[in-house]
């Protein structure tokens, strides 16, 4: 279980209201304690001498008298003035206690008037109640009853309004880092659409922290260059085969009027050229996120389709699919695209047969070529890539894989290379993102 909160706003919160916590703890611990010793102090003097001012009162008192005045039960003094109830009483000198667990107040008196009277006529008596006994004569002694309730009384008291406080508190930190921290949520806004190909509106830069301020204008800046450049890249990469086919053309009409049989490995090198450009096209439409046409359909029909195309041409080609439809929320045509890259990859690059297989939403595409070593696979991926010095000759140009990568990130998917049984490569492809909600 996290106790630690993950969100920025919370962490700052809580750390701030702890600091504030701990200072109100150790303001009112200090308060309290210097507090406690002027009050104590100023107890002990009061208590001291009223103590002396009694004992010298009753020591000239006989001990008629002075049985007589336990009988009445008379207080000496008020309790409310000294916090103690100070009364007569007799006690034989082998009953009376040790020291006990008195308080520190207590404590400090008896000391104090050890010093004046001598350790043998002043004790202090913890049974039933911490008591302080000074001895008048023979076995009566003066008693002060100790009251310590009172001594958290303040504490007690302002507790409920301490905690109202803090609480008020808490919630006042809480919106103001709250609104501290809002510009950098709007900001991660904006830079996951940016991530999705959207075109988000800029953050307003003018609320915030200046480093806020500042972070957004970078993140900006950042995102303008990266469009520049895109844009860049795109129109490169479009004009490319464009500008390859127009050629072309004109070479497939010219060598139409050819009566040579050398023109049948200039059709094939045609083709081959033409492939390269329809791979480009194709990848660059997988980079726009933007052309994506989601609709439901079927993808047991798709898959039926593509591997009865391929079986027309002679391929030998394994389909394995679920009972139920698979119905699956996507662009079609790129889906498609995508599928049928596959396959083609594993027929040209891997070995027959290919077996295509819709398990538990997962479509796996396998071959029974030599598969690719493990240290190689992150860089099948990427656009270009050529893994072997003959694919070149082959009409390709290391895009394939890179396209289909191109697309499924489009739809939040992903593929993931591992070992075939048939012995070449796998591909696997978790489904869950894009089925159709029932």
């Amino acid at each position: 279980m996290r106790l630690w909160p993950r969100k920025l706003w919370l962490q700052t919160a809580v750390m701030v209201f702890v600091v504030v916590v701990i200072t109100q703890v150790l303001t009112l611990s200090l308060l309290g304690h210097f507090r406690m010793q002027i009050v104590r102090q100023q107890g002990i003097e009061l208590a001291r001498g009223y103590l002396i001012m009694a004992h010298s009162a009753l020591q000239s008192m006989s001990p008629e008298e002075l049985a007589l005045r336990l009988n009445q039960q008379a207080q000496l003094l008020p309790v409310s003035q000294t916090q103690a109830a100070v009364k007569l009483v007799y006690q034989p000198s082998s009953q009376v206690q040790g020291i006990g667990d008195a308080p520190v107040g207590v404590t400090l008196l008896y000391r104090h008037l050890q010093q004046e009277w001598g350790i043998n006529n002043v004790k202090i008596s913890a049974a039933p109640h911490s008591a302080l006994l000074i001895r008048v004569q023979g076995d009566w002694w003066l008693q002060m009853l100790t009251i310590t309730n009172s001594q958290r009384s303040i504490i007690t008291d302002i507790l409920p309004w301490l905690n109202i406080g803090l609480l008020l508190l808490a919630g006042i930190i809480a919106l103001f880092v709250r609104h501290l921290v809002r510009p950098l949520l709007v900001l991660e806004q904006e830079v996951v659409a940016f991530a999705q190909g959207k075109n988000p509106e800029p953050l307003t830069t003018t609320h915030g922290t200046i480093e806020i301020r500042r972070l957004a204008d970078s993140i900006h800046h950042m995102m303008a260059d990266l469009r520049s450049h895109e844009q860049e890249r795109r129109t490169m990469l479009a004009g490319l085969p464009h500008d390859i086919r127009a050629p072309l053309t004109r070479l497939r009409l010219r060598l139409a009027l050819l009566d040579d049989t050398d023109v049948v490995a200039f059709e094939q090198d045609i083709r081959s050229i033409e492939h390269i450009a329809d791979q480009f096209i194709g990848y660059l439409r997988g980079l726009d996120n933007n052309s994506l046409k989601k609709e439901h359909f079927n993808l047991n029909e798709l898959l039926s389709e593509l591997v009865t195309a391929c079986r027309q041409t002679g391929k030998s080609i394994a389909l394995s699919l679920p009972d139920e439809p698979v119905f699956v929320l996507a662009d079609a045509l790129m889906l498609r695209r995508a599928v049928d890259n596959l396959i083609q990859n594993a027929l040209h690059h891997g070995a027959e047969p290919v077996r295509l297989n819709l398990t538990n939403n997962v479509l796996t595409v396998e071959d029974s070529g030599q598969g690719i070593p493990t240290h190689l696979r992150d860089q099948a991926l990427e656009p270009f890539a050529q893994l072997a010095s003959e694919r070149g000759n082959r009409g390709q140009v290391g895009l394939g894989l890179a396209v289909v990568k191109q697309i499924l990130a489009a739809h939040q998917l992903e593929m993931r290379l591992g070992d075939s049984e048939l012995g070449g490569l796998k591909i696997e492809i978790p489904l869950k993102v894009i089925l159709k909600p029932l």
